[in-house]
């Protein structure tokens, strides 16, 4: 499950990067055929001369509404519109109600093709478009998130230069600590 944002935090989690997500034709084609299968099993049932049960007619219209609301929930708190990268490395992906948080990004990597998609285990996986996939590490064996960022090459730059700035403020921290006598935490 995606890690929710610590309250009180000494780290501020500012947006310093954001960039829509794309969507293959793939994804539109299976929202399509999910659509479409749906009207075009209930469109005949109402058509047709009175052969049909009302029972038939009723089975139809259920069968309608439950897969666009099926539909709709994907589309709605699955499907991401947007990526962001924040002040602490940490990603954020947007859908349309809701904001996943995933801390403690190492690295992003451009990666291309859906062998490895599929095939890789412990990943979040909000990938919409094969052709346009980046994978971003995370710290301490948690899962590894892939996403379809538009600006594929700024959200890696985004990630490294945020990853590279809380190592390089580590680093300073753990010398003033050095110097100050101080032990580290």
């Amino acid at each position: 499950m995606p890690e929710k944002p610590v309250k009180n935090s000494a780290v501020i989690r500012e947006v310093v990067f954001t960039t829509p997500c794309t969507y293959g034709w793939l994804v539109w084609l299976l929202l399509a055929f999910s659509i479409g299968a749906s009207l075009l099993t209930t469109i005949p049932l109402f058509i047709s001369d009175n052969e049909s049960s009302d029972e038939e007619k009723k089975s139809a219209i259920h069968t309608l509404i439950w897969t666009t609301v099926s539909i709709l929930i994907v589309y709605i708190f699955i499907l991401p519109y947007k990526c962001e990268v924040r002040s602490d490395a940490s990603i954020g992906i947007s859908t349309l109600f809701l904001t996943y948080s995933f801390i403690e990004a190492v690295r992003a990597y451009q990666a291309d093709g859906i062998f490895d998609a599929l095939v890789r285990p412990r990943r979040f996986k909000f990938t919409t478009d094969f052709h346009n996939r980046v994978v971003v590490l995370r710290k301490h064996g948690r899962w590894d998130l892939d996403v379809s960022p538009k600006d594929s090459e700024g959200f890696i730059r985004a990630v490294h230069d945020m990853t590279e700035r809380l190592e390089l403020g580590e680093e300073v921290r753990r010398e003033s600590m050095k110097e100050s006598g101080g032990e580290l935490s």
